[in-house]
């Protein structure tokens, strides 16, 4: 289970630049992967199953990555103007959607 984490955690910037499809693709897998590991009935919910595995949701892990990214780059000059054009970038690409 920590290998599989693991792979999912160094991607989790193009997760955050990914389309939604990518990421619920994602969830879907990994719903099927832990349902299967430990058993769980088919009515269980997704939020009991997470909650029970005590595991984050694919955006939430992603979103959790990408705060204590930026925290700790934000001293890094170069890094840290990088940062602030993605979020922006990022921010206009959702209003256009909208």
């Amino acid at each position: 289970m920590s290998l599989i984490r693991s792979l999912f955690d160094y991607c989790f910037i193009i997760l955050q630049s990914g389309t939604q499809n990518i990421r619920a693709e994602m969830q879907k897998m990994q719903n099927r992967v832990l349902r299967i590991i430990k058993y769980f009935p088919l009515k269980t919910s997704i939020k009991t199953i997470h909650k029970e595995l005590r595991i984050d949701l694919i955006d939430e892990r992603a979103n959790k990555l990408f705060s204590k990214f930026i925290t700790t780059r934000q001293s890094h000059e170069i890094i840290a103007q990088e940062i602030q054009d993605f979020l922006l970038q990022n921010s206009s690409r959702n209003n256009l959607k909208y």
